[in-house]
């Protein structure tokens, strides 16, 4: 994985930058954390990209730290950098340093999609997002469900006994009416 082939988003993608984690707005001059990939799922099919492009983006406060379930087959890692908000309202990124990584030929085995559809309650198909190997487990973890815990032997695996439990996890947080943004208490 090249460092000097991740990109920033683009300076006029939104507005408003907030925490992919917590929603939180990401202040003008301050550090943020940018995920980025080279595989993304959009409408239900792969896309390996021709680099690894930023994907995701979280206050210091949600960085896991972590690639907590790297994707086999993907170039993914986290990237630390400072953000400003220019005059005309669009941004500009410096890269401070890569903090996390993992290549194409290190981590775990398992779908994203097939892990969302077997064992979770949102349906891929009214996903209004791009779908990354952080967002399957991000989508997870926000319903108390931390995947890494799965992992054995190389792969993801879920035992067909605790479907039942993720499930009832799953349920509890939709009757409690949460959606898909939280906040780092509701973990």
């Amino acid at each position: 994985m090249s460092k000097n082939k991740v990109g920033f988003p683009s300076p006029d993608f939104d507005d408003l930058r907030v925490c992919d984690g917590c929603t939180r707005a990401i202040e003008s001059d301050s550090n943020a954390v940018l995920y980025f990939c080279d595989t993304v799922w959009i409408e239900m099919e792969r896309f390996d990209l021709p680099e690894v492009t930023p994907q995701e983006m979280y206050c210091l406060d949600c960085y896991p730290n972590e690639i907590p379930v790297p994707h086999l087959g993907t170039n993914e890692g986290f990237s630390l950098i400072s953000m400003r908000e220019e005059e005309d309202g669009s941004y500009t990124y410096d890269e401070i340093r890569i903090l996390k990584g993992s290549s194409k030929n290190q981590g775990v085995e398992w779908s994203v999609l097939d892990v969302i559809r077997e064992y979770h309650m949102t349906r891929l198909e009214d996903f209004p997002y791009t779908v990354t190997p952080m967002y399957g487990y991000i989508l997870f973890r926000r319903s108390g469900i931390d995947l890494s815990g799965f992992i054995s032997e190389g792969e993801l695996k879920i035992p067909s006994e605790e479907k039942d439990k993720i499930l009832d996890l799953i349920q509890v947080y939709v009757d409690r009416g949460h959606s898909r943004s939280y906040t780092p208490d509701a973990l």
